[in-house]
């Protein structure tokens, strides 16, 4: 699965923004009162910790620091984007195309069966740059089962098709 930022990237970012968390709370906690330029005491509500007084330039390594933890976790978890892959599959002989499974490999348990008229659809995820697709097409009510891989090709828009036409069977 690609990630929007390279592992070393969010891993620099999880540790930063922890030490600053760390030293934001450990300000925070001291308990000491301080006045901001106005003279002012500076309240912080934290609900886990209750009601904190502290120096206004606190909350702002506390903020940086939940940010560069929480924007990577929340990051990590968004869905992975796909790409679409369709086409149809056919016999020469015009027998009925329908109930052939279609799978796109490398990606694992990305399969689906054709309809009535041999077409189908599915989505993959996308994987790396220049990382290419196979569709493997398997027909397992014929005697003996029919096998067929083959490459997916994709347009500029990034739609994937993979068309095959069974013809007749050497015996």
């Amino acid at each position: 699965m690609r990630t929007w930022l390279p592992p070393a990237e969010i891993t620099a970012a999880l540790a930063l923004g922890a030490i600053l968390l760390i030293g934001a709370l450990w300000l925070l906690l001291r308990q000491q009162v301080f006045v901001d330029h106005t003279g002012n005491v500076v309240d912080i509500k934290i609900s886990v910790l209750g009601h904190i007084r502290a120096r206004s330039w606190v909350v702002a390594p506390f903020a940086i620091g939940a940010f560069l933890v929480g924007l990577p976790l929340w990051k990590g978890y968004e869905k992975p984007q796909t790409l679409p892959v369709s086409g149809r599959i056919s016999f020469a002989d015009g027998r009925s195309a329908s109930g052939i499974i279609v799978g796109v490999l490398p990606t694992s348990s990305h399969a689906t069966l054709t309809i009535a008229d041999g077409s189908y659809r599915l989505n993959i995820p996308r994987g790396a740059l220049g990382e290419t697709y196979q569709a493997v097409v398997h027909v397992s009510n014929s005697n003996p089962p029919e096998f067929v891989l083959g490459v997916v090709k994709f347009d500029a828009d990034s739609r994937g098709a993979f068309d095959y036409t069974f013809t007749r069977r050497n015996r």
